[in-house]
């Protein structure tokens, strides 16, 4: 009867031990698909901030050469005014001497 008792209680020991095992490996079952959820959600949101930082980029160079570009003319700009005004100066300096002359 001991060594029955003995082989029983063995046994509980076993089926214990194996239903502890089955459960932390199911948990670690569970854990490693979270874990690849996590992963692949992850993965995805890098390729989306990847993209969206692309895009952000590429708008910011397209405005900085808007920028560059308005500032060269603005630039010409004032200078073709800047030469219109010194011509119109020497016309109005030259018809000035040209009227003194004449009186």
């Amino acid at each position: 009867a001991f060594v029955e008792d003995i082989g029983r209680a063995v046994a509980q020991v076993r089926a214990e031990v194996a239903a502890e095992r089955d459960v932390s490996l199911e948990t670690i079952a569970r854990e490693a698909s979270q874990i690849d959820d996590v992963y692949r959600t992850l993965q995805a949101d890098k390729a989306d901030f990847e993209t969206h930082r692309v895009a952000i980029e590429t708008e910011l160079e397209r405005r900085w050469t808007e920028l560059k570009n308005a500032q060269e003319r603005d630039k010409e700009e004032r200078a073709a005014v800047e030469r219109e005004i010194r011509e119109m100066s020497q016309r109005a300096a030259a018809e000035t001497q040209a009227a003194a002359l004449i009186q």
